[in-house]
């Protein structure tokens, strides 16, 4: 089985493209500029130029294509950019796949699609914790960029029934990020917004290969994140404290609970995150 990964000389890409070759996949990992280092075939391309899209997917004749490059968020570049690049990367690939007639698909979406990350106009999520079902409202280019993402992976899928999974990523860490939670944690409302989401990189890998290995998912979108906060206060008491306005829960958020409901993730892919931070940051609770 062969499967492209794009975004390899990022912070996501490479952990995913790791997984599949761990899982004996042959892996081609694209990017704007070559990874570090890298332990599985890499080429240097341009996602925004769909003929060396074309090209590429036509040459390797991927089963799947995971695509993970993108401007990470809205600071990153000038807003008209960030926008541009997310979506024409996004819908490249897709275009690409379908008319190659490659039928599976993976793409990177954000919790910040809720618009409530980066919100100029700040507002309180409809309920806690947050399902896949709780309206996007944007303020930004690139929570807009996101979601404009989402609904390419639909369109796609009611055009020739690929199957184009997004996933709603919470804040990504990779291992070297844990020496860094103390100091986090010593600050509660500085992520506040993010509702003290996080997944790790290689998490996000085992999702990515767990989505294409299943059949019949069609344009379905998921939370990867983990099931906790990064928080060493109750989730209970972090929202009394940071979201007071906050009045309907569907579910109780005891003890250490995230406030994005991964479970359809646990139910359709099987997925839950295993590296959670409490195995690599000493903590008394």
């Amino acid at each position: 089985m062969r499967v492209i990964v794009t975004g390899t000389s990022g912070k996501v890409g490479p952990w995913v493209a790791r997984e599949f070759a761990a899982h004996g996949w042959e892996v081609l990992g694209i990017d704007i500029r070559p990874p570090a280092q890298a332990d599985f075939a890499t080429v240097v391309a341009d996602l925004e130029d769909l003929g060396q899209v074309y090209g590429l997917f036509a040459r390797f004749r991927p089963d799947a294509v995971v695509h993970m490059a993108a401007i990470p968020w809205p600071g990153g570049a000038a807003p008209d950019r960030v926008f541009q690049l997310n979506t024409m990367t996004t819908y490249n690939v897709l275009q690409a796949c379908a008319d190659l007639g490659i039928r599976k698909a993976v793409t990177a979406s954000s919790e910040s699609a809720y618009g409530i990350v980066f919100a100029r106009h700040p507002f309180n999520p409809l309920y806690l914790p947050m399902d896949e079902a709780h309206p996007l409202l944007p303020q930004d280019p690139y929570a807009l960029s996101k979601q404009v993402g989402e609904e390419t992976c639909a369109m796609f899928h009611r055009q020739v029934g690929m199957q184009a999974v997004s996933f709603r990523l919470g804040n990504v860490q990779t291992p070297e990020s844990y020496v860094h939670f103390p100091q986090i944690q010593a600050n509660p409302a500085a992520q506040k917004d993010i509702f003290w989401s996080y997944i790790d990189a290689r998490d996000i890998g085992v999702a990515s290969r767990l989505a294409v290995e299943i059949d019949g998912l069609g344009a379905e979108v998921f939370h990867i994140a983990a099931p906790d906060t990064k928080m060493t206060i109750p989730t209970r008491d972090l929202l009394a404290a940071h979201w007071p306005g906050v009045t309907e829960f569907r579910a109780p958020l005891d003890g250490f609970a995230g406030c994005l409901d991964v479970s359809k993730a646990e139910r359709m892919l099987g997925f839950r995150a295993a590296h959670l931070w409490r195995r690599y940051v000493r903590t008394e609770i």
